[in-house]
């Protein structure tokens, strides 16, 4: 009994640290949310949208459009017909349903679904930032530290404004990625590296494969980097062989469990505009100019690209919709690091950041140059600056490490008067330039701006007023900075345990905590901009023109010339060939640039019906004009020149979406067929071409006008026509013969697809009167469906696993009475 006794009170006392723990990190936890929250509090609702100038363009529209489809028709749009005359919707990253947050779609309305993917995502960064501290051995008031600085930074949440939530949603995961490595390297388990390529695949379901790839070059070199200087009791080379077991696990898992996304994202890679990769010139575009990394310590010192801003930007970099500031807190606090710590991993990240800020600059260093060109993968993607998230991840991290050589250990005497005296000396610095921009050289520009009479001197001051701007504030946060630090030393002097010098210790830190998070919420909260749905709601759907369009027989395709990037109208269903997306069929680009877009022979090609131009344009001759509104023309094709009324406007004219060509000449390659395409005498009706032994099929009694079809259904996944031909004939439809469509007769029997005209589909009917549908169901979703499955059912079965055995073996043991943690 008195063994009992003292184990059950050994058991209470023990308890008690556990508890603490969970009660730390709840608190912790609710720290990041009421952060995220705060941040994001003027879009949590429904009434207004989180503005990005992507989003209003693109990302909003087409998650409107799919989700639209599984809510209201309990249908997966894998083809989204509307764009380009067609592209796989899954398979090129313009809808990724799988990313998790997503299934908020399910359940809220639309337009505040979107705003907490922002909202949530944030939140899961500033997490994942504090389980990759905690890994590294950061204390949790440290690691807290750092995650709210990576949430609060720049780079990560100003994406909001241009509105690039997929690599938003990527980036999220990357600090887990490299905790999970940790931990795997450090233990010595395969399982770590499984969590880790969940994390990874996480990143690859999000849709943006290039913070992905940047993810895995940076875990190698950690993973390398733990292997060759970690001690372990394994020689280098059995670490080294670990850890590329584990990274080669790590692929594996992640593939397998993103599959449902990156496959169909593969094969339609194989075939788009980044296929071969992207030329050094368009790779280079978004190349970060050297002089402008000064944009991480001094808060947009050359304005920005925002709309209705006051400093409109200047710089070399042609627009500026974000903000790489990183916080005059996180900078001091990471150069103490890189002085006073000792911890070896310092020179790691303090490299990373370098190579990180080189790769940035692209075109501007040479490093990028190698890169490109020797290294393989770097040449498919147009954004360096992506890899700055490398160097935020590096920065804060750092600035943990600072905090806790400033605020962690216990100093000597002798230590704490030099930092004292330094401290004291830099604030004294920094408040002393302070007052000499605010008190002289500010008032001397805004007088040589109102007096300087040419424009050039008049842009001398402007630019010098800007910078000074952020002088002042980065000046002003940096001062705030050194006191605090200098203050929290000297009460942590003789007689620190004494209860008023600890309360004024946690004021401080506090205090010191707010200072840095308001330095980056200053600059972060002009990014944040919340849009009034209802007039956006307006411009989809109460346009005349679409709402003519919408009640002819589909597909309905139409060029509104005043705006080629226009996606608006896909919400409508009404297909355009244009738009915005970044990646589409190399094909259809091809043959836009031999034909162009208002020859006869395109629209007979696309079965393009209607113009939209501004009144009074001049347009194809060939289009005759429906009616005009809002000082904009409606135009219809007709080659004829009669055109029906607009209440009568349903048929297609002169054009046919499903044709049979009078004859099919097969030629050996396709550069040949474009070649043949090209020319002025070319009409798909008389003459179409297709891939074979040269040779010629004809079949001219279709002029008689006997051969006839119609469109019964036209749909995401799936196109019903019927056709009437006398004789066995070629019939070729106006959408693309990509992968994984499938041709079926009369319900029953397969019809080989054939690629004819160097993009459209083929098939053969037999005479008669039929029924043809197309169906898309590409094999690469199935598969990935499929892996993706089975990566989640195998997860779920190793957590229940996981569980049993937590329960079976309970942390407290009566032969170990200690409580692990």
């Amino acid at each position: 009994m008195k063994r009992d006794a003292e184990g059950g009170a050994h058991k209470e006392r023990a308890v008690r640290p556990l508890q603490s723990s969970y009660r730390t990190t709840t608190l912790i936890l609710l720290g990041y949310a009421v952060s995220c929250a705060f941040i994001f509090r003027t879009v949590l609702n429904n009434t207004c949208l989180l503005y990005g100038t992507d989003t209003v363009t693109h990302d909003y529209l087409t998650a409107l459009y799919g989700w639209e489809a599984i809510r209201l028709w309990g249908t997966l749009p894998l083809w989204h017909p509307h764009l380009f005359g067609g592209i796989p919707f899954i398979g090129s990253f313009a809808f990724c349903p799988f990313y998790p947050t997503q299934l908020l779609y399910l359940f809220i309305p639309l337009p505040l679904a979107f705003n907490l993917q922002y909202c949530v995502n944030a939140f899961l960064a500033a997490c994942f930032m504090y389980f990759f501290c905690r890994t590294m051995g950061l204390a949790r008031l440290f690691a807290f530290f750092a995650g709210l600085m990576f949430l609060l930074s720049g780079h990560f949440i100003t994406l909001t404004y241009p509105g690039h939530l997929q690599k938003f949603q990527a980036i999220v995961w990357m600090p887990a990625v490299f905790g999970f490595l940790k931990q795997g390297m450090e233990r010595r388990r395969f399982g770590n590296f499984v969590l880790a390529g969940f994390a990874l695949g996480m990143q690859l379901l999000a849709g943006h494969v290039q913070i992905a790839f940047y993810t895995v070059l940076v875990g190698l070199v950690f993973c390398i980097w733990l292997a060759t200087g970690e001690r372990t009791g394994h020689t280098k080379v059995k670490n080294l062989g670990f850890a590329v077991t584990g990274l080669v696990l790590m692929a594996v898992v992640a593939g397998a469990w993103s599959g449902v996304q990156m496959l169909p994202g593969y094969e339609m890679a194989s075939r788009s505009n980044r296929a071969t990769g992207v030329s050094y010139l368009d790779a280079t575009q978004s190349s970060y100019p050297p002089w402008e990394m000064i944009e991480t310590l001094l808060p947009r010192f050359t304005g920005d690209s925002l709309a209705g801003t006051s400093r409109p930007y200047w710089g070399a970099w042609g627009e500026r919709l974000v903000s790489d500031y990183a916080g005059m807190g996180v900078w001091v606090l990471a150069v103490c690091a890189l002085v006073m710590s000792r911890r070896r991993e310092r020179f790691l990240f303090a490299g990373l950041f370098c190579v990180g800020a080189l790769l940035a600059m692209g075109s501007h260093s040479p490093l990028y140059w190698m890169a490109y060109h020797w290294f393989p993968g770097i040449d498919r993607f147009r954004s360096p600056a992506a890899i700055m998230i490398v160097m935020t991840i590096s920065l804060t991290y750092l600035s943990g490490v600072g905090l806790e050589e400033i605020l962690g250990k216990s100093w000597s005497h002798k230590r704490r008067t030099w930092f004292l005296r330094i401290g004291l000396g830099l604030a004294f610095a920094t408040l002393l330039t302070l007052g000499l921009i605010w008190l002289i050289i500010e008032p001397r520009f805004e007088q040589g701006l109102k007096a300087a009479s040419p424009a050039t001197m008049q842009l001398f001051y402007q630019r010098g007023l800007d910078v000074l701007w952020s002088a002042k504030h980065s000046l002003a946060f940096a001062c705030a900075v050194f006191a605090l630090l200098f203050l929290y030393q000297y009460l942590s002097g003789k007689g620190a345990t004494a209860r008023p010098k600890s309360l004024a210790r946690v004021m401080v830190l506090g205090g010191f905590v707010l200072a840095c998070s308001l330095d980056l919420y200053l600059n972060d909260r002009n990014f944040i901009r919340p849009m009034k749905v209802e007039p956006f709601y307006r411009y989809l759907y109460h346009t005349w023109s679409d709402d003519y369009l919408e009640e002819q027989d589909p597909p309905v395709r139409m060029l509104d010339l005043e705006n080629l990037l226009k996606n608006r109208m896909i919400v409508r269903h009404i297909s355009t060939l244009h738009g915005y997306h970044p990646i589409a069929y190399q094909k259809y680009f091809n043959l836009v640039g031999a034909l162009g877009f208002t020859k006869p022979a395109f629209n007979q090609l696309f079965f393009l019906r209607f113009l939209i131009a501004p009144e009074g344009n001049a347009v194809d001759n060939h289009y005759r004009p429906v009616f005009t509104r809002e000082h904009q023309t409606l135009y219809m094709y007709s080659l004829s020149g009669a055109l029906p009324q607009p209440e009568h406007a349903a048929s297609a004219g002169d054009l046919s979406y499903a044709y049979f060509p009078q004859e099919i000449r097969y030629l050996e390659t396709e550069e040949e067929i474009l070649a043949k395409m090209k020319q002025d005498s070319f009409s798909p009706y008389k003459t179409s071409y297709a891939l074979g032994r040269p040779r010629v099929v004809s079949n001219k009694s279709v002029s008689d006008g006997t051969y006839r079809s119609r469109v019964i259904l036209y749909e995401d996944n799936r196109v019903e026509i019927e056709t009437h031909c006398p004789a066995p004939s070629w019939c070729i439809t106006a959408d693309y013969a990509a992968p994984g469509w499938q041709a079926w007769l009369n319900g029953s029997g397969r019809l080989p697809i054939v690629t004819a005209n160097y993009f459209f589909r083929m098939v053969h009917l037999p005479a008669g009167t039929h029924r043809v549908v197309f169906v898309y169901q590409p094999f690469s979703f199935r598969l990935g469906l499929y892996l993706t499955g089975l990566v989640l059912a195998g997860g779920i079965a190793l957590a229940i696993g996981a569980r049993r055995r937590s329960r079976a073996y309970p942390l407290y043991s009566p032969k170990n009475q200690n409580f692990q943690d």
